[in-house]
């Protein structure tokens, strides 16, 4: 379920997003309609959903991940978990 969706100039219907677990939370959206995000399975992973396809992203080594947002280049900005450490 999306706990958060933020609207373009162009209209926005919300996707069903979810990564089969506890939540999910978009976090930014850009004027392509690129939406970042997290989801939590018990791990909280980062997403990313264009075009209808939706990816996770998870730091290398990093026991969570969260994106924050993203630009209109498609640079995501966020924030990865090490051991309980942020």
């Amino acid at each position: 379920m999306v706990t958060a969706v933020f609207s373009s100039a162009k209209g926005f219907t919300p996707p069903a997003l979810n990564c089969g677990g506890i939540s999910t939370e978009a976090n930014g959206i850009n004027d392509d309609d690129d939406i970042v995000g997290e989801c939590n399975d018990g791990t909280e992973h980062g997403f990313l959903l264009r075009d209808g396809v939706y990816n996770l992203i998870n730091y290398p080594g990093a026991t969570g991940t969260i994106a924050l947002g993203i630009n209109n280049d498609g640079d995501i900005v966020g924030v990865s978990r090490f051991g309980g450490v942020t």
